[in-house]
């Protein structure tokens, strides 16, 4: 295993998570509480991808320009999460206001643009990540980081996804492989 590998582990979970929520929202009619409950954990969830987003990229031995731009998109990234946690809020006081009018149009764009920060963060934070003090703090890295990965496989699963579970990746994630 490596810090990398976990990063992809915690990825495919959260892609897996945010898929389950937009297949479970309901349809005319149905009680919106699963995916109220859904979207509370995912709330929390954001708070775990943070710190375990910190944990990884802090201890990278980046260069200090490096650590600098790093510092920047770590900015924007929270702003970013920020604004999906007060999406978040918005869709669950919709939910209250009224039998889940406009839920499904709110957790679909909102996932929609999860999936797409995913894959920025991929594209743009991965590849700017550098092994931190050689094997040994390596290996405690990827020791402390899963254990943060630990805390997001639980808010998943108490919704009902699973890491190995196949549902909820998406179309996007399928053609990846």
């Amino acid at each position: 295993m490596s810090v990398v590998s976990v990063l992809t582990e915690e990825h495919i979970l959260f892609l897996r998570f945010i898929g389950q929520i937009s297949w479970e929202t309901p349809r005319s009619g149905e009680k919106c509480d699963r995916v109220r409950g859904s979207l509370l954990s995912l709330f929390t969830a954001l708070k775990h991808h943070d710190e375990f987003q910190e944990l990884i990229f802090d201890a990278s031995d980046a260069e200090p320009a490096e650590r600098e731009r790093l510092a920047g998109l770590f900015i924007v990234e929270k702003k970013c999460h920020a604004d999906f946690r007060d999406e978040i809020l918005a869709a669950l006081k919709c939910a209250r206001k009224s039998p889940c009018l406009g839920l499904i149009d709110r957790v679909g764009e909102l996932v929609a643009r999860m999936r797409a920060h995913f894959k920025w963060e991929e594209e743009n934070l991965w590849p700017r990540y550098r092994p931190s003090g050689g094997p040994v703090a390596e290996l405690e890295l990827e020791r402390r980081a899963r254990l943060v990965l630990e805390q997001l496989k639980a808010e998943a699963v108490s919704r009902g996804v699973w890491l190995n579970d196949s549902s909820g990746r998406g179309p996007d994630e399928r053609a990846r492989r």
